[in-house]
């Protein structure tokens, strides 16, 4: 079976023949999720080697629980609940107060620089709870539906939009002059 063979293979389908004795396509579902969630966990934390570690501590919990998970719900949802679970545990292990992220919360088209926005991200949402914080890079960065960060926090979606609209409010107040500063020079 070729790499494009895998790619063409939902998670869902990948799960099932991993439990069929398929040992491989744990080696597919690792090679999938591998970078959104490293991604996730690095935002929560400041070390990047206490992300990779914490990365690694999910994917033994997700791997050991696939003959748990339910094919009712999609895999990637199941995923980042256990992601968050295994988070929030470490937050309440070791009372973690520092918390930051990645996200889109600000209209792309007023900022010249999108990497520069991206690489002051975590710095522009540094003043929101770290609730806001997440559900942003659930939105944004992962492109989750309302829908499946409600499914993933247990808010309802209509609190998820509020925080979602009032996150990214606060984040333009905070940042006003900077960014009538980058319109000003989009507009040149």
């Amino acid at each position: 079976m070729t790499l494009s063979d895998n790619q063409n293979i939902t998670d869902e389908q990948l799960v099932a023949r991993f439990l069929r004795g398929e040992k491989k396509m744990l080696d597919v579902l690792f090679d999938r999720y591998i970078e959104r969630l490293l991604r996730y966990v690095t935002l929560f934390l400041k070390s990047s080697e206490e992300a990779r570690d914490l990365t690694q501590d999910i994917f033994i919990k997700i791997f050991q629980s696939l003959d748990h998970y339910k094919s009712v719900g999609k895999f990637e949802r199941w995923v980042f609940v256990i992601a968050r679970r295994t988070m929030i545990d470490l937050h309440r292990k070791k009372k973690l107060k520092t918390f930051s992220f990645d996200s889109m919360g600000i209209d792309e088209s007023s900022i010249p620089d999108r990497e520069k926005c991206e690489a002051r991200a975590p710095e522009l949402l540094q003043g929101l709870p770290a609730r806001d914080r997440e559900i942003l890079l659930l939105r944004f960065m992962e492109n989750l539906s309302y829908d499946e960060i409600s499914e993933i926090t247990g808010m309802a979606e209509g609190t998820l939009r509020n925080i979602v609209c009032r996150s990214i409010r606060r984040i333009q107040e905070n940042n006003s002059d900077e960014l009538s500063e980058n319109q000003r020079m989009a507009g040149e």
